[in-house]
């Protein structure tokens, strides 16, 4: 991976209580659920494309995709639900990725055509069980509105 670039803590794969750098780790085993690796700039213009649909959607497939929302399942609420590859919290469509040493969030709110982008070098859970992310994303969400 040309630098400059992150360097990833993992538990995986490890003993009890011990870390080890993932960041030479290949994302390949991943398939569909990664094996891509990309930086800050790429996921901002994907944020935007998953947000829009431009460019990788037309727009009744956009649609249908913005309208596959469940909100009748378990563990989702009235702001909070999953569709086709994508979420929707507070307004917020996004989705987290995760490969061993990294987690990141991408996320558009349509209202302010805003995309937020937040990568950490962990893929440790908080103290709350939450992705090492999660609390990055949220507080960025929160200053843009």
């Amino acid at each position: 991976i040309a630098s400059p670039h992150l360097y990833g803590i993992t538990e995986q794969g490890q003993p009890d209580g011990q870390t080890a750098d993932a960041t030479d780790w290949n994302p390949l085993w991943g398939w569909a659920a990664g094996a891509v690796i990309s930086t800050v700039d790429d996921l901002e213009l994907w944020g935007t494309a998953l947000g829009t649909g431009e460019g990788i959607l037309s727009p009744e497939m956009q649609q249908l995709r913005l309208d596959s929302f469940l909100f009748d399942i378990p563990g989702a609420t009235d702001t909070r639900a999953y569709g086709l590859g994508l979420g929707i919290e507070n307004g917020w469509l996004g989705h987290t990725g995760e490969l061993p040493g990294f987690n990141t969030y991408v996320g558009y709110l349509p209202e302010r055509r805003a995309v937020v982008v937040a990568a950490v070098n962990s893929d440790i859970a908080t103290a709350d069980g939450e992705e090492p992310v999660t609390p990055v994303a949220n507080q960025l969400k929160e200053i843009v509105g």
